[in-house]
């Protein structure tokens, strides 16, 4: 197997997977974006296709319309337990008293088919995030972290999935010291319980590290910590490009061979993230006591073959194609999709920048580093346009402002709005939006010839938990016709 890394490029942070014969499916966490957790699929490890949405319904989200940046769905684990697909995961309030444990909604779905459909959730309460599962033979665990600005925990209850009652949450452990504990998931090898979580918050600091007990039920003090902890750190590589390792799940391929996934990032030039957190893989050597990782982790360069796809919408039958993303959930009646290179956006007066309401938005994860998406836009009757979007604070996007005989192009970000050109309203204008590894570029095609709008770094859409959205938007009351969204792969 020649492994090209991430396996999963862009947003698709803290990646789960569970193997079910000769089949591999993985997911990832969405935060504040509809249809929530993403589920791939695959068969060698490193060809992926998304399959489904596990989350695909507003009724399985209850409260996404109330969160803002950095909350929604968080960390989701995905297991296989009894002919039936199992993934539980966290609904985040963030901007909630970290005090208050309405902070955290903890829930779990269930299929027979991973491309779904997927149930309705069942609620159970865990004082925190990350929760996971861990059957054994007469009972199901349930793990999760403590929220760590009020203490250090990792801790576990008994959970009765038919009704989602939970024991009182029993400490197991509080890792080896660093930063916010979290990500726990159980797994059993050779008569040992061991323990997997992160230390050290999401950035710079990310790690792995590992204790284990001969008794799930034990007290903290009869877990043992991996004598070599962290597992997998780049915190003490800082020149390398990968950076961040962290939040991983360990499983055994159908050759017994164990392998890791966890997120890292792409550090360009040391402050540029413009992939987001993206879902890595790499084999581990699992001969002894503890798994070893060899190190240092390289992301897989120039694999991507050049190419030009106009990728659809979706149809007026079936709805739009899977991996489309809106914040929060849309509104249905403002997305009106004509063919598969077609649809109508209308407007609001929410804006981009709004951090608790919804505007008329849908996009596609970026998936490459070096990349360019171009949309055509004709009967311009409202601002329309095209954004690399982050979330509400850090986005940068090409507008057109319809203006009595004329178009204005306008280059819209969270804090200011710049004019640029005025054209001929000929009710037709094609935009574009390239990236490289440190910087976004802005156009817009007058006839045959492109024009720059602006050219900015990537460091502004590099923070934050999530990765870019490429997509297209409208506000104002009335609409706007997109047609031909093309990603090219530079």
């Amino acid at each position: 197997m020649t492994q090209n890394n991430p396996i999963i490029p862009g947003f698709n942070p803290d990646p789960s997977i569970c193997r079910v014969g000769n089949d591999y499916y993985l997911v990832t966490s969405t935060f504040q974006f509809f249809p929530g957790v993403p589920i791939y699929h695959s068969r060698d490890l490193v060809n992926w296709t998304q399959i489904g949405n596990v989350l695909s319904r507003p009724e399985q989200l209850k409260g996404l319309e109330r969160t803002v940046v950095n909350g929604g769905i968080w960390a989701p684990t995905i297991r296989y337990h009894d002919g039936k697909y199992y993934v539980i995961t966290t609904m985040v309030f963030s901007d909630m008293p970290r005090e208050d444990f309405s902070r955290w909604q903890n829930f779990f779905v269930s299929a027979t088919d991973p491309a779904g459909p997927w149930s309705d959730p069942i609620f159970f309460t865990y004082p925190g995030y990350d929760t996971s599962f861990y059957f054994a033979e007469n009972q199901v665990y349930v793990q999760g972290s403590f929220y760590h600005r009020i203490r250090l925990e990792v801790s576990q209850s008994i959970i009765d999935l038919k009704t989602g009652a939970t024991t009182t949450p029993h400490r197991i452990w509080s890792g080896t010291g660093g930063f916010a504990p979290e990500a726990p998931h159980i797994l059993y090898k050779n008569g040992w319980y061991y323990l997997v979580i992160a230390e050290g918050g999401t950035e710079f600091g990310h790690s792995v590290t590992m204790a284990r007990s001969k008794n799930i039920d034990a007290d903290e003090k009869d877990w043992e910590p991996c004598p070599t902890n962290p597992v997998l750190t780049h915190s003490d590589l800082p020149d390398e490009l990968v950076q961040c390792t962290g939040h991983a799940d360990l499983f055994q391929d159908t050759h017994g061979q164990w392998n890791m996934v966890f997120l890292a990032t792409r550090a360009y030039q040391h402050d540029h993230f413009p992939m987001g957190r993206e879902s890595y893989l790499v084999p581990v050597n699992w001969e002894g006591d503890w798994p070893i990782v060899e190190r240092p982790i390289k992301a897989s360069l120039n694999t991507s073959t050049k190419s030009v796809e106009i990728h659809p919408f979706g149809t007026p039958e079936k709805g739009w194609h899977i991996e489309w993303l809106w914040l929060r959930f849309p509104e249905k009646s403002k997305y009106q999709l004509i063919s598969e290179t077609q649809c109508v956006l209308t407007g609001s007066s929410v804006l981009l920048s709004d951090s608790k309401v919804s505007p008329t938005l849908v996009g596609l994860r970026q998936r490459h580093v070096k990349c360019r998406v171009t949309v055509d836009l004709n009967n311009i009757e409202t601002v329309a346009g095209l954004t690399a979007y982050l979330d509400c604070n850090h986005y940068h996007a090409i507008a057109i402002q319809p203006n009595n005989d004329t178009l204005q192009v306008e280059h819209l970000t969270s804090h200011e709005k710049s004019n640029g050109a005025v054209l001929a309203s000929n009710g037709s204008v094609t935009l574009a939006i390239e990236t490289n590894e440190t910087e976004f570029y802005l156009e817009y095609k007058d006839g045959e010839k492109w024009n720059r709008v602006a050219a900015v770094s990537s460091k502004d859409l590099s923070s934050g938990f999530t990765g870019v959205i490429l997509g297209i938007f409208s506000t104002g009351d009335k609409t706007a016709y997109f047609s031909n969204f093309t990603y090219h792969v530079l």
